[in-house]
């Protein structure tokens, strides 16, 4: 039916058993490692079975707040307390387009960024990463809870900054450019540091996932 080199040439390519030696099953109780080589002539492939590296499990994050030392609740008590009597000026620490600015009330930040807001408007920058007075000072993880505390500001002018001047040239190639920049600014005046919340009773847990 076949001519004589067809014939030879598939019982050359033939598969036999012998080229692959029989792997015995695993058994799943074995937690050890076996090597199953694949061909002769290959590297072999290890397969580890039943040794994974897992972590402990991390507790939550209601067990992490709720588990204070006598200490910290003694702390925590003095804290608010001194909060609600009145703990003097305050200042903060606040993040605004990637720039933080350390502020306190009644001082002009000039932000290198349009806030997009009107002249005029009131906003509102609730995102702290730090709020303490002369008694105290607060670091958040990265950011304090937005429930706890906020910055009250107005925006008092919108402008541009300098021109700066941009120059590109390739020496003996008669090449040059020059571009000319100006970026926009916002004027802040920070009217009131308000204190919403309590320490340690707030709700808010954004920015405390990578800490817990």
């Amino acid at each position: 039916m076949f001519s004589a080199p067809l014939t030879r040439l598939m019982t050359g390519l033939r598969l036999t058993s012998s080229r692959f030696p029989v792997v015995s099953s695993l058994s799943t109780s074995s937690c050890s490692t076996k090597t199953t080589p694949l061909t002769p002539c290959w590297s072999p492939l290890t397969m580890s079975i039943c040794k994974l590296r897992t972590a402990p499990p991390s507790p939550s994050r209601s067990q992490v707040e709720t588990k204070l030392s006598p200490n910290q609740s003694i702390t925590l008590d003095l804290i608010n307390k001194s909060i609600e009597t009145g703990a003097g000026r305050l200042f903060a620490v606040v993040h605004v387009r990637g720039i933080q600015f350390k502020v306190t009330q009644g001082d002009l930040v000039m932000v290198q960024t349009d806030m997009g807001a009107p002249v005029g408007a009131s906003i509102v920058l609730n995102k702290l990463l730090a709020l303490g007075s002369q008694d105290f000072t607060l670091l958040g993880r990265p950011v304090l809870p937005r429930d706890l505390a906020s910055v009250e500001a107005t925006v008092i002018e919108k402008t541009l900054s300098r021109t700066k001047v941009v120059q590109k040239f390739k020496r003996r190639e008669r090449a040059r450019h020059i571009h000319f920049q100006r970026s926009k600014w916002t004027l802040l005046r920070v009217n009131l540091i308000n204190v919403t919340g309590r320490v340690g009773e707030t709700l808010d847990s954004a920015g405390t996932e990578n800490i817990l």
